[in-house]
């Protein structure tokens, strides 16, 4: 539904973004729920299924902040370039694909380094520009506010149209 919903916005917003920002709206659509995969998101499943939950030491952080630890650097580094707005855009994006606060960084890349690569639920995606272990190196670059006023633009626009597919 989410692809056939990006088709028609591109075919009636066509010049509103970029080639380059369609393809990063794109790669948003496909990851921005990744992060579901956690633990923490699965257990308020589990239970109203009756399942018993699994061990969890998250604190509850939020699937939005988990999803772009799956995303591959070295796809988009070979795809658009070392240290790449367009990756940082595509980071921030599905990072913040929902109004929440970020999390706490240092909690984020314990819980991505430790819990989440120990998920008992095996990563479903073998594309390549999704990575199976998921990556905390991303953490540092979800930060929206160095953008400068052209850059923060493209993100919003981006962001809006994600969040238009997404609800």
């Amino acid at each position: 539904k989410c692809l056939t919903l990006y088709n028609e916005l591109k075919r009636i917003y066509g010049a509103l973004l970029t080639e380059r920002e369609w393809e990063i709206l794109l790669y948003a659509i496909w990851s921005h729920d990744l992060g579901k995969i956690s633990v923490s998101f699965q257990n308020p499943i589990r239970s109203r299924l009756a399942l018993p939950r699994l061990e969890d030491d998250t604190g509850n952080i939020p699937h939005n902040c988990l999803s772009p630890a799956f995303l591959n650097p070295k796809f988009f580094e070979e795809k658009w370039g070392k240290d790449s707005e367009a990756y940082r855009l595509l980071l921030c994006c599905v990072y913040y694909h929902h109004n929440r606060l970020a999390s706490d960084p240092v909690k984020l890349k314990q819980y991505i380094k430790g819990s989440l690569r120990k998920n008992p639920y095996p990563f479903p995606y073998r594309e390549t520009c999704f990575c199976a272990a998921p990556r905390a190196d991303f953490v540092d670059k979800v930060q929206p506010e160095r953008f400068d006023e052209a850059q923060r633009m493209r993100y919003l626009l981006v962001k809006g149209l994600l969040n238009r597919v997404d609800y």
